[in-house]
């Protein structure tokens, strides 16, 4: 089983308070990743590497897909149709607002290398 810590991402609207942080689960394996090309895995911080092993072997998005799957998996638990709602809203979001200006930035910064990557790695599974 992988071990899990908690990473903390400020809000950008409330950065100073302890209020406005988000916290949510890096798998051990993700942060190795990050680190072994020495980039940061904060969601508001800038790319300096573009990280390519680990789950990015498989997916462009692990984390969001991590996300989605645990939304999932915690609507079966909760044994509500309504609550399936939340993955199907979170992917919908990912999909379409959130993933596409990312990879825009991704394909500024990395150029070639990023489009290759593209190519042969799926924006999901």
């Amino acid at each position: 089983m992988p071990r899990l810590r908690l990473v903390k991402t400020k809000s950008k609207k409330n950065s100073s308070e302890d209020s406005g942080k988000l916290y949510r689960p890096l798998t051990e394996e993700e942060a190795a990743s990050f680190r072994k090309v020495g980039t940061s895995y904060q969601l508001h911080g800038e790319s300096s590497a573009l990280t390519t092993s680990g789950p990015f072997r498989i997916s462009r998005n692990p984390m969001y897909l991590a996300m989605v799957i645990w939304l999932v998996g915690l609507s079966v638990l909760l044994g509500s149709l309504t609550a399936f709602l939340f993955p199907i809203l979170l992917f919908l979001a990912a999909n379409f607002l959130i993933i596409p200006p990312e990879e825009r930035n991704m394909e500024q910064m990395f150029g070639e290398q990023y489009a290759k990557y593209r190519r042969h790695v799926r924006r999901w599974l």
